[in-house]
């Protein structure tokens, strides 16, 4: 219902364009059929930006898609520079949870698994989700992130360990 509302002021702004063509011939062909075009083009943005809402609510509903501000940040920059794509998974994942580690800072490898591909990284292994299981588990064990544990649908927690300076 919201998008028809948009497309009526669009249309409406059209047909005030195409009356005040008519009524005083200012216009040109060309000019006119330029409008044409961007209305046309408009529409089909606004088609596409409620087609990627509704895809993101999916997505956040499924735990996938973090929801956080501070997150939202980082996956629009990862989405716009791709900075996994030659990266090695271990420093993907790192780069993340160093990227989120302002406020909560706290993601689940499902969130983490998409961040990831959002950023460009190709997964050459078909369960990609374990992947990045096992790189999580090896950066707790190395004592480079802190784990959660937690059971049933949402699992475990991660977030990058900030090192504290020894007392001297």
């Amino acid at each position: 219902m919201k998008i028809i509302g948009e497309q009526l002021k669009v249309l409406d702004l059209y047909e005030l364009i195409s009356y005040t063509v008519r009524v005083r011939g200012k216009v040109d062909e060309t000019t006119s059929k330029l409008v044409r075009q961007l209305r046309v083009l408009e529409l089909k943005q606004r088609e596409v930006e409620a087609d990627i809402e509704a895809i993101q609510r999916a997505l956040e509903l499924a735990g996938v898609k973090p929801n956080e501000r501070e997150v939202a940040t980082a996956e629009s920059y990862y989405a716009k520079n791709r900075p996994f794509k030659n990266a090695t998974l271990v420093n993907a994942c790192l780069r993340i949870l160093k990227d989120t580690a302002e406020g909560d800072g706290w993601l689940t490898k499902s969130e983490i698994e998409y961040l990831v591909s959002r950023g460009g990284f190709e997964f050459s292994a078909k369960d990609s989700k374990n992947s990045v299981d096992v790189t999580l588990r090896r950066l707790v064990a190395d004592d480079r992130c802190e784990v959660v544990l937690s059971k049933g649908k949402v699992g475990n927690k991660y977030r990058f360990k900030v090192k504290e300076d020894a007392a001297p």
